[in-house]
């Protein structure tokens, strides 16, 4: 199957895992990627999340995070159509970043997109 994942997924692992929530939430995305690193799933990669991870202000985080990129088998750019979808979704109620993930996952085909979960 091929997987979208938000930046929060791989921002997950690196939050206070004293919260029970945060810490399942962990252990899930901990599940997910060890399937696409051992081939059962695959993943998708966008510019957004390249645009998205470069802003975060810890470059170790950054750094753990772009490896991800490099076994992605779907990498998207921010096209028209992408743009287009974006701004639609937009229009609907989503945030500028979460209408952009969405619109990027659409554009992947990817079969599952893994909702944003709240920071």
């Amino acid at each position: 199957m091929l997987l979208y994942l938000d930046l929060n997924c791989f921002n997950r692992p690196f939050d206070d895992q004293q919260q029970e929530r945060i810490a399942r939430e962990t252990a899930a995305v901990f599940l997910i990627l060890q399937r696409i690193t051992d081939g059962v799933d695959r993943l998708a990669w966008s510019a957004i999340l390249d645009f998205e991870n470069s802003q975060h202000p810890s470059v170790d985080r950054r750094t753990e995070i772009a490896r991800w990129a490099q076994r992605a088998v779907v990498k998207v750019a921010f096209g028209e159509q992408v743009f287009k979808r974006a701004h639609e979704l937009t229009e609907a109620g989503f945030g500028a970043l979460d209408a952009a993930h969405i619109a990027a996952a659409e554009a992947s085909a990817a079969i599952g997109c893994l909702p944003v979960m709240s920071s």
